[in-house]
């Protein structure tokens, strides 16, 4: 379950794991499916002009800069998992690794915390649910 969060903050996970409430993690082998593809920017189009003009703008000079092709929609679904269930979550105990080899490494363990990850996600039922929700399309 890799994920960029663990890889450059592993104190701070194990530190969210400390809490007593469900956590839900959203890795990137998942966030990597969402990639805002040419037809869902076609979609965006549909936005009114300024809204879209700044969003397109911005897009534009983050793929300029991290030389970035396709973005991919890693906070906007973790957000979404909170709303729509568009993905399919596995529960397991999990241990944020710290030291040598496995600093920033999610562990399966059963001395971990339990732990909601995110296994798939429904592609198609994302996007419908983002466009409809935040843009109104």
């Amino acid at each position: 379950m890799p994920d960029l969060s663990t890889k450059s903050l592993p104190h701070n996970l194990l530190e969210a794991s400390k809490a007593d409430v469900p956590l839900y993690a959203v890795g990137l082998n998942v966030t990597m499916q969402v990639k805002l593809l040419a037809e869902y920017r076609e979609k965006l189009k549909q936005v009114d002009g300024k809204r879209f003009s700044l969003l397109s703008d911005m897009m534009a000079k983050w793929f300029k800069h991290y030389e970035f092709s396709v973005p991919v929609m890693h906070d906007p679904l973790a957000v979404t998992t909170i709303f729509k269930d568009v993905c399919k979550f596995k529960e397991d105990n999990v241990f944020i690794g710290l030291e040598n080899n496995e600093r920033a490494v999610t562990l399966i363990d059963d001395c971990g915390k339990k732990i909601h990850y995110a296994e798939s996600v429904d592609v198609k039922e994302f996007f419908e649910y983002f466009l409809e929700t935040v843009f109104k399309i």
